[in-house]
């Protein structure tokens, strides 16, 4: 088991089921719960070796996580190198990258996995040294998007933009500052790379030094901002026409 991913959760599992069953090696699932009969019957129409457990059980074996009675067994996400991704999108016209800049909460993030996964966004680059990497409840509230997108970690933020503009994408950093254009009216690149930064400190400076475009989202209530994750999800949603 030391070499299987861990992931909990009704849905995530089902969205797994349903999209990539073959990287499932074992279900964990108590007996006679109603809300686990779809999970029960993707997983028997799979052939997807099924264990019944208590619920004691399960938690023992993904260290407490909230599993909602039940658990699988992954095969390991296949890791993918910048320099790979850049070469299986090289003959693609339209491309969207989202790029995390120290996100450090494991809700956004995962909320934000979802996001790119249901605008279908060719791949989320992170810095590992930088905020939350991918934990169970990440994949959890990403709903299983974590095992779903390409997800590349990075060492170098500023090498790593470095290769994304000499693979012709552009910088696009969300980032409210006198040069940042209004969402509703900006056209995005074909080729373009969404940066979001962290919770409190926002986008690195770094990163700014080397952005082509700053991105603000005008809103029109009482409340000032959006949180990361609600901000990158109409950003993510705007950028829909390059799909």
């Amino acid at each position: 088991m030391s070499d299987l991913t861990i992931i909990v959760g009704r849905r995530t599992v089902r969205e797994l089921l349903r999209h990539k069953p073959e990287n499932i090696k074992q279900l964990h699932i108590i007996e006679n719960s109603k809300n686990l009969a779809e999970i029960y019957q993707l997983a028997k129409e799979a052939k997807i070796p099924l264990k019944v457990s208590s619920k004691e059980q399960i938690s023992n074996l993904c260290n407490g996580e909230n599993h909602q009675g039940v658990m699988a067994l992954v095969k390991p996400r296949a890791s993918i190198k910048l320099k790979e991704l850049l070469a299986k999108l090289s003959d693609k016209e339209r491309c969207r990258i989202l790029l995390l800049d120290g996100v450090e909460d494991p809700q956004n993030f995962g909320s934000i996995l979802r996001s790119a996964e249901c605008f279908s966004f060719d791949a989320v680059l992170y810095a590992a040294s930088k905020g939350v990497g991918i934990t169970p409840t990440v994949t959890k509230v990403s709903v299983g998007a974590s095992e779903l997108l390409k997800i590349v970690s990075v060492k170098n933020l500023s090498e790593t933009i470095k290769a994304l503009k000499k693979a012709n994408f552009w910088i696009i950093t969300t980032d409210n500052n006198e040069k940042s254009e209004s969402l509703a009216e900006f056209d995005f690149p074909q080729k373009s790379v969404i940066v979001l930064g962290s919770e409190g400190k926002g986008v690195s400076k770094l990163v700014k030094e080397k952005s082509d475009f700053f991105l603000k989202i005008e809103l029109s209530g009482r409340i000032e901002s959006l949180n990361v994750s609600q901000a990158g999800a109409v950003v993510m949603y705007a950028t829909q026409a390059l799909s």
